[in-house]
């Protein structure tokens, strides 16, 4: 692989992620947000705050 190729292993699922593509368009429309506020609109408000740090993480590296 050469320069900034990507192969498709490297890609993610779009069937896994189209849920949450979805909601960031609907929730954030063209407004920039960051992986922990859409982790926050995931798990609701009463996730605590190591279900939060793990689903942030989860989305910066799906969509990071």
């Amino acid at each position: 692989m050469k320069g900034n190729e990507i192969s498709g292993s490297d890609l993610p699922n779009w069937d896994s992620v189209e849920e949450v593509y979805v909601l960031a368009a609907r929730t954030y429309q063209k407004s920039q947000f960051i992986a922990e506020e859409l982790a926050q609109v995931r798990l609701g408000q009463q996730a605590s705050r190591s279900a939060l740090r793990a689903e942030s993480i989860s989305l910066y590296m799906t969509f990071g």
